[in-house]
């Protein structure tokens, strides 16, 4: 639907497993650059798929075979080359400790090793990784994604350090306080009160399946796909 629309064909792609961190990319693309994003209302309406900053997708190779939509569309491999693809990526273990909390969604798990290899396997010189650790405490990685999405202020101008630097904590919070709204039926932010906390699902998680459901995604994952999870594998080996 979305890959097959020539209106939309220059537009970057984000592909994030759910709790990756998007709503808070969107935010901050809507923030500065006075864009709308695709899915439920952040901070401007976006109705119309023409006027998004970005296309994004939850599952793009189409695992979990969900109706598309602006969140669940499947990415043709062409797209790496005729794109920016940008990978989100969290601790899997926070990701399958969350949905094991919740005991919902289990079914989701298998998308961090689908996102990934699919990632890694079709990757270009424009595609890049950004880790969750850091653009959601640190205003110069949130700037590099910015600038990978070539997203500019509403009158054209550049976006630079000093305008996320400036209203940062206070983005932080207006951010959750959206995500609280939006994503109610599904737990809301969590993290709210220790959003840098990154322990904070897996601690509270059985362990035992925990540990399960982990050691099956590591056998699915590609040599490329466990090498961009080296960060979180050294902090636990």
């Amino acid at each position: 639907m979305y890959f097959d629309n020539p209106v939309l064909a220059a537009l970057p792609v984000v592909i994030s497993c759910p709790r990756s961190g998007l709503n808070w990319v969107r935010y901050c693309v809507e923030k500065t650059g006075g864009l709308p994003t695709p899915g439920l209302r952040v901070l401007i309406d976006g109705n119309a798929a023409s006027s998004w900053a970005f296309l994004r997708t939850h599952d793009a190779q189409g695992l979990l075979r969900r109706p598309e939509s602006a969140a669940w569309s499947i990415v043709p491999p062409q797209a790496f080359a005729e794109r920016a693809i940008l990978l989100l990526i969290r601790d899997p273990r926070e990701l399958i400790g969350r949905i094991l909390n919740r005991g919902t969604n289990v079914n989701q798990i298998g998308l961090i090793a689908s996102n990934l290899n699919f990632f890694f396997a079709h990757r270009t010189e424009r595609s890049r990784v950004f880790y969750y650790q850091d653009f959601i405490r640190n205003p110069a990685s949130m700037m590099k994604i910015l600038e990978a999405l070539a997203v500019k202020k509403s009158d054209g101008a550049a976006i630079h350090l000093t305008d996320l630097e400036a209203g940062w904590d206070d983005m932080r919070r207006a951010s959750r306080d959206v995500y609280n709204v939006n994503q109610d039926a599904s737990g809301g932010s969590m993290t709210q009160d220790e959003p840098d906390n990154p322990h904070f699902h897996r601690m509270r998680a059985p362990a035992k399946a925990l540990a399960r459901h982990w050691e099956n995604v590591r056998q699915e994952l590609t040599p490329d796909s466990l090498e961009a999870l080296r960060c979180y594998l050294d902090a636990q080996e």
